[in-house]
């Protein structure tokens, strides 16, 4: 029988890669495991002897504190207690210290030394070594806990409290629920519900107006049982603010300045203080050594934010020529002449600081009425002399009507 070439070449092959791989099966693990393992030749990996670990065994595995502690000769590890209970004559944290004899131990006035141990024996609520440390837990019965010696109370198990832990804590938190609003108080057995809500389960939303600020400018009422502030008005009944916690002057849009008050015609500076020059904020005036004297002169008069809307707002402007006259010589009264462009002479109380006046409640000659709401500011801004006040009129035979009237010095 004759091979073919190819094949004698793929036995030759196969027989090579077995004898390989046998080689390879039969070498030796060479891994130095130390003395706490032996090297596995088919894994090629250290196998650690009971208590050990690691790739080369070389970490003690310490699962109690006895593995650690060497109580040497004269002691044995006590695995409850974690220290070394020493044997007869020695002492100390490893029993590596001898006990002294009798004749030179001294155990004070509150313990005898026991020959056999050469030790102190302590007498009752006495400890340590020579019996002078005092034994706070001396007496102390702890039925479900243990005695602390430092502080000498009774530290109790869980479940119990009490001096003598013999009170046995009655869970009635784990049954009360108390939600996301409150807690279980413990010693009433109640729920300690947070500010705004009642009930036993602290589930009832407290609806009152102790919950709402509605400030100076309004009033808490319960609208179906939710609390809303109620703004106010004047004398009239018109309301005066607006908002959620009527903070803004409808009039003016916003909230008023500070020393200022809300209108229905908008916020008006109070006695004494003037509008700043930006018109944003009542201060009070730079100089208060002025006098009646200043007002003397000619204005035109223009009216604004009138109640009365059937006339053209821009028919009011600059529409009457005022003048300003002493009152003879009475000290701080003036003359408006042809206010209103009504023809008459109305009497105006300049006041003791005369950046401030009064239009008192009058009837002309000519049976118009005129009446002052507000004090009225006397202001100079730079070049600008203005006078204003929010005034009310009733022309003879016409309608009453209230604006905001601004006179301006020429």
């Amino acid at each position: 029988m004759k091979f073919h070439p190819l094949a004698i070449a793929l036995l030759l092959l196969c027989s090579f890669l077995i004898t390989i791989s046998s080689c390879k099966k039969n070498e030796k693990c060479n891994l130095d495991c130390g003395t706490h393992g032996i090297c596995d030749d088919d894994t090629k990996k250290c196998e650690c002897n009971e208590g050990w670990t690691g790739e080369f065994c070389q970490t003690e595995i310490i699962t109690s504190v006895c593995d650690t502690l060497d109580c040497g000769e004269h002691g044995t590890c006590n695995e409850d207690t974690g220290v070394c209970d020493c044997a007869n004559g020695w002492m100390g944290t490893l029993c590596d210290v001898q006990t002294m004899a009798c004749d030179t131990l001294d155990c004070g006035e509150n313990g005898t030394c026991n020959p056999d141990t050469k030790m102190c024996d302590c007498a009752d609520g006495w400890m340590g070594l020579f019996c002078d440390e005092e034994d706070l837990c001396f007496g102390l019965e702890c039925a479900n806990g243990e005695c602390n010696p430092i502080t000498g109370e009774c530290e109790c198990e869980e479940g119990w409290e009490g001096a003598n832990c013999d009170q046995e804590i009655i869970m009635i938190c784990d049954t009360l629920n108390c939600g996301n609003n409150g807690t279980c108080n413990q010693v009433t057995g109640l729920c300690d519900c947070l500010e705004g809500w009642e009930g036993a389960n602290c589930d009832q939303q407290i609806i009152d107006c102790s919950t709402i600020d509605c400030g100076e400018n309004g009033s808490c009422i319960l609208d179906n049982g939710i609390p809303v502030c109620m703004c106010n008005e004047d004398a009239s009944g018109v309301l005066l603010f607006s908002g959620e916690f009527c903070e803004d002057c409808i009039a003016y849009g916003g909230p008023c300045p500070d020393n200022s008050t809300c209108t229905t015609l908008g916020c008006q500076c109070d006695e004494g203080y003037v509008l700043s020059s930006d018109f944003t904020e009542c201060v009070l005036p730079e100089s208060n050594d002025d006098s009646v004297d200043m007002y003397f002169g000619s204005y035109l008069q223009t009216d604004e934010s009138c109640t009365d809307t059937s006339i053209d707002p821009a028919i009011l402007v600059n529409y009457a020529t005022v003048e300003i006259v002493p009152n003879g010589s009475i000290p701080n009264q003036v003359w408006f002449k042809n206010l209103a462009a009504l023809g008459s002479d109305v009497i105006v109380f300049v006041k003791d600081n005369p950046r401030f006046f009064e239009i008192p409640e009058q009837t002309t000659l000519q049976n118009h009425y005129f009446k002052g709401l507000t004090t009225g500011s006397f202001t100079t801004l730079g070049t600008d002399t203005v006078a204003v006040i929010q005034y009310t009129l009733t022309p003879v035979g016409g309608i009453p009507d209230t604006c905001i009237m601004t006179l301006n010095k020429q």
